[in-house]
């Protein structure tokens, strides 16, 4: 399923500092933290616009500044939807006529999106997934011993699903879309939090409350949080505008919010 807050929203200013390298034969975005070193670490797994998107990698960037190595691995094979389709959507908008055209042009490109979306279904990504992960625990140069999963809409997902024991030690899933419950939910083993837009679409109070039933009911002491935020769409916390405060201040609570769970979890002593 798609929505049309899946493909618009709006694109950083900023210049990503980190390098692009090759892991396990996957090019992968890397943000190291300002010593250089750290055993822990995070895979952000994007959203459709995939490695090179400007906004993942400042999110990265971000990240790495708290004392962490951020990982962006390119899990659409360089089949990311391209740019040219996504549809900048200013805040407050500059007319209704013109907005009316933006949504014409956004509905217009679903039928491309289904597709797209059906190539890179989760049986396709999670291999690639899965090598990432396993080369960057097992290779010593990196040197991590704490691995977490944040994942990004179509990336939210694979954090739920991939939340398991020995590949993540946890997980934050990020307005994700087209989460199955229970079904997505079966292998989470390890602590997670959920960062939402309230009333989102893809992930609305019906959803909320049969994810924390399953979790309370099939995981009982599994530490599990939930953050919705007000006044946000889908898509806030990596494509919302910058210019609008309370956008911009929904964003930089929920990185923060899920940076706080990460240190919480994984604790600072081997950092």
């Amino acid at each position: 399923m798609a929505c049309i807050n899946c493909i618009s929203g709006s694109i950083d200013r900023g210049t990503p500092t980190g390098k692009e390298l090759t892991v396990a034969g996957i090019p992968t975005y890397c943000a190291l933290p300002p010593g250089g070193k750290s055993n822990q670490a995070v895979v952000i797994i994007s959203d459709v616009f995939g490695w090179k998107f400007p906004n993942t990698r400042l999110v990265a960037d971000k990240i790495a500044r708290q004392n962490f190595q951020v990982y962006v691995p390119d899990l659409h094979c360089n089949d990311s939807v391209p740019l040219n389709l996504f549809e900048v959507i200013t805040d407050p908008a500059p007319s209704f006529f013109r907005r009316c055209l933006q949504y014409l042009r956004l509905i217009s490109r679903v039928p491309y999106f289904m597709m797209w979306l059906w190539r890179h279904r989760l049986e396709k990504s999670v291999p690639l997934l899965s090598t990432i992960c396993d080369t960057l625990r097992s290779e010593p140069s990196f040197g991590i011993t704490k691995l977490a999963a944040q994942g990004y809409c179509w990336g939210g997902r694979h954090a739920i699903t991939e939340a398991r024991t020995g590949k993540f030690d946890a997980f934050v899933s990020v307005h994700p879309s087209d989460v199955q419950v229970p079904a997505d939910l079966m292998h989470v083993a390890v602590p997670g939090c959920f960062i939402l837009a309230k009333g989102d679409f893809m992930f609305g109070q019906r959803m909320v409350e049969k994810t924390q039933a399953f979790l309370k009911d099939q995981r009982p002491a599994l530490r599990v949080e939930f953050r919705e935020y007000e006044g946000v769409h889908h898509g806030f916390a990596i494509r919302g505008c910058e210019d609008n405060p309370a956008v911009l201040a929904a964003r930089q609570d929920a990185l923060q919010y899920g940076i706080d769970f990460l240190k919480s979890v994984f604790g600072d002593k081997d950092k």
